[in-house]
C-alpha cells in the first residue's frame, strides 16, 4: 500500500509540472514578451537624415524585420511580419512616400508590434535646405583634353549639420549656361573665364568663376648632376636611372588629370666629366672615400670641400649619405631653397665660390637619405624642386593665401580613405603634387610652380645654367658670396 501511494504521488507531481510548463508558454497566436522586433531598411542600410520629395530614386523604400527570440538569438520570426506606416498596415514590405511629412515605420508579428521603429522625414529640397554650396580647390585649370578641375558640394540645411552629398543624387553642373555631363569636375579646351553653378533638385548653388589657361612652353634647360656617395653605397646608385625617373616628372610624361599639371621644360643629366675634365667611370657618380661622420660639423666640412671642388655653377650637387644638417630623422632628405639675386645682378663665378666660407651660410646642395636606396627617384624630384625654389604645397595655417594660386591652400595631412585631401574651405582634391607629403605617386608640378623654377634658373646664385652669366671678378672676394637661403625637407 505505501508503495502504491508513492507511485500515485509521483504521477500527480508530473501532471502538475506539465500543467505549469503549459501555462508558461504563450498561446500559439502570441509572441513572447521577451522577444525583440527591430525594423530596418532593406539590407540594414542606415536611414538618411532626410528624404527629398523630388528624389524619385529614393522615394520608394523597402523594409525587413530583425527578430530576436526570448533568448535574444537572431532567428526567423515565428510568422511572416506585417509592416505598418504611421500605424496603417501596408501590402508587402515596400512603400512609396505619397507626400512630404514624417513617417513612422513599424512591424507586427502575431500579437507583437516592434518597439524599435524607423522615423523618416520627407521634405521638399527648397523647404529643407538653406544653401547648396559649390566649391573648387583652385580657380584655375588647363585648357586641354586631360585636365579636370574637381568640384565639391555641401548641402547646408536650415537647421542641423550639413548633409553628405554622396547620399543623394548628383547635382546638375552648368557652365556658361550649358549643362555639363558630370558634376564631379569641370574640363574645357576653351581658354578664358567660365562661370559655373549647379542645381540640386531644383535648388541653385552659388556661382564661381574659373579661368582656363593655355599651356606655356619654355626653352629646354638641361642641368648636369653629380651624385656624391660613400663608396660602400655606390653600387646602389644609378644616376642615369634616377634622373630618367625625375625627368619623366619634370617633363609631364606621367600625365595626370590634376587641373594645372605643367611641363617644366627642365631635364637633368649625369655629369660626364669631373672638374679636371676627365671622364667619370660612371657618369654622374662620384664615389667618396669617407662615410657619414659623427658630427654635423665634420659633415659640413666634407660637403663644403666637395662644393669647392665641384663648383655649384657647373654641377648640381646631390650628396647621398653624408648628413650635414642633422635636424631631421635619418630617413628624411632635404635641400637648400635658394635666394634670388636682384634682377640684372650676375651670380658669382666658380673662382668666387672657391673662396666661399660655407660655415657662414647654408650649403647649396641636395641631400638624399640612403634609406630607401635605390628607389629614391620621387624623393630626388621633390628635393630638386626645393633647390629650384619651391616650398611644400601645404601651409602651416589656413590664414592668408597660398604660395601659388593654382595649388590648393591646405594643411599638412594624409589623404582620407577615399584618397582625397581638402583645401582650407573643405573642397576635395586628389594630390599627386611633387611637393606634397604622404602621397604616391608624385607626378605633378603646376604652371605657377614651373614659373617659380624658371625664375630661379634665371636669377639663382647656385644653379648650373647658362641663363645667368657669371660675374667676372679679377679680385676674389669671399664677401661677395650671396646667401643661399634656408634648408627644407
Amino acid at each position: 500500500m505505501p508503495y502504491l501511494k508513492r507511485i500515485w504521488l509521483g504521477i500527480c507531481c508530473l501532471v502538475l509540472l506539465a500543467m505549469t510548463i503549459l501555462t508558461c508558454r504563450p498561446p500559439a497566436d502570441e509572441v513572447s514578451k521577451k522577444a525583440r522586433l527591430q525594423v530596418v531598411l532593406m539590407g540594414n542600410q542606415p536611414p538618411k537624415t532626410v528624404y527629398f520629395w523630388e528624389d524619385s530614386l529614393h522615394r520608394q523604400l523597402s523594409f525587413e524585420l530583425y527578430y530576436y527570440d526570448q533568448n535574444q538569438a537572431f532567428t526567423a520570426p515565428p510568422a511572416p511580419p506585417q509592416f505598418l506606416v504611421n500605424g496603417q498596415v501596408i501590402a508587402g514590405n515596400t512603400f512609396t512616400f505619397p507626400e512630404p511629412g514624417q513617417y513612422t515605420i513599424s512591424a507586427r508579428v502575431k500579437n507583437r508590434v516592434s518597439e524599435d521603429q524607423l522615423v523618416l522625414t520627407v521634405s521638399r529640397a527648397a523647404d529643407y535646405l538653406r544653401q547648396v554650396l559649390l566649391k573648387a580647390p583652385v580657380l584655375l585649370l588647363n585648357a586641354d583634353s586631360i585636365s579636370q578641375l574637381p568640384l565639391s558640394y555641401e548641402l547646408i540645411p536650415k537647421q542641423g549639420k550639413s548633409l553628405d552629398p554622396a547620399d543623394y543624387p548628383a547635382p546638375q553642373l552648368v557652365a556658361d549656361d550649358q549643362p555639363q555631363p558630370t558634376a564631379a569636375y569641370f574640363a574645357t579646351r576653351q581658354v578664358g573665364p567660365h562661370r559655373l553653378y549647379s542645381s540640386f533638385l531644383g535648388v541653385p548653388s552659388n556661382g564661381i568663376l574659373v579661368t582656363a589657361r593655355p599651356a606655356i612652353s619654355y626653352p629646354l634647360i638641361r642641368l648636369p648632376v653629380i651624385m656624391h656617395v660613400p663608396r660602400a653605397m655606390a653600387n646602389q646608385v644609378d644616376p642615369a636611372a634616377l634622373l630618367a625617373e625625375v625627368n619623366q616628372i619634370y617633363r609631364r610624361a606621367l600625365l595626370s588629370s590634376t587641373p594645372n599639371q605643367a611641363d617644366a621644360y627642365i631635364e637633368f643629366y649625369p655629369a660626364p666629366q669631373d672638374p679636371a675634365g676627365q671622364p667619370l667611370a660612371v657618369a654622374g657618380l662620384h664615389p667618396l672615400s669617407v662615410t657619414n661622420p659623427d658630427s654635423a660639423t665634420q659633415a659640413q666640412r666634407i660637403v663644403g670641400n666637395l662644393l669647392h671642388q665641384w663648383c655649384p655653377r657647373q654641377y648640381l650637387n646631390v650628396v647621398i649619405g653624408i648628413d650635414w644638417y642633422r635636424r631631421y630623422p635619418a630617413e628624411y632628405s632635404y635641400a637648400t631653397i635658394p635666394t634670388l639675386l636682384p634682377k640684372g645682378s650676375p651670380p658669382p663665378s666658380c673662382a668666387d665660390l672657391t673662396m666661399a666660407d660655407w660655415s657662414k651660410t647654408e650649403l647649396p646642395a641636395v641631400y638624399i637619405s640612403p634609406l630607401g636606396l635605390p628607389k629614391v627617384g620621387s624623393n630626388l624630384a621633390h628635393e630638386l624642386g626645393h633647390f629650384l625654389g619651391l616650398g611644400h604645397t601645404f601651409s602651416p595655417t589656413c590664414t592668408g593665401i597660398g604660395q601659388f594660386a593654382d595649388v590648393p591652400l591646405h594643411l599638412e595631412a594624409y589623404a582620407d580613405a577615399n584618397g582625397l585631401k581638402y583645401n582650407c574651405q573643405r573642397a576635395a582634391f586628389v594630390s599627386d603634387y611633387v611637393m606634397d607629403y604622404y602621397i604616391t605617386p608624385r607626378r605633378s608640378f603646376t604652371q605657377d610652380q614651373v614659373g617659380m623654377m624658371r625664375t630661379v634658373l634665371e636669377r639663382g646664385s647656385y644653379v648650373p645654367t647658362s641663363l645667368a652669366t657669371s660675374r667676372q671678378s679679377s679680385k676674389r672676394d669671399a664677401r661677395w658670396i650671396p646667401a643661399t637661403g634656408t634648408i627644407i625637407d
